[in-house]
């Protein structure tokens, strides 16, 4: 799963992971969980820094698996536009993720 790690907003209390640790916030980037915010374990090394993968090893190591929906479903303007720029890269030549990206960086 993709994902933007956030900020956790004022009055919401993350979860504790199987290993025991407050979780981290992330929103997802792929097609059927386009912005859907999600608790996952802070020790998960999900995207791990160019070093740690040339090492051939994760620093730190995965831990545990936890993952939970903060949001049940895609909100229908996401879901409208993440379909627009999917729409409109195919007329520009590339993949829906990358236009998507790009549009929403500028």
């Amino acid at each position: 799963m993709g994902f933007t790690r956030l900020p956790i907003p004022a009055g919401l209390v993350p979860p504790m992971c199987f290993c025991g640790d407050p979780c981290k916030m992330e929103m997802s980037d792929e097609e059927e969980t386009f912005r859907r915010r999600y608790w996952i374990c802070a020790n998960w090394a999900f995207d791990p820094p160019e070093k740690a993968v040339m090492k051939g090893g994760l620093e730190p190591p995965p831990l545990c698996d936890f993952e939970e929906w903060i949001d049940a479903e895609v909100a229908e303007k996401d879901r409208e536009w993440f379909n627009e720029m999917r729409d409109w890269n195919k007329e520009e030549g590339g993949g829906a993720k990358e236009g998507a990206h790009q549009r929403r960086e500028t």
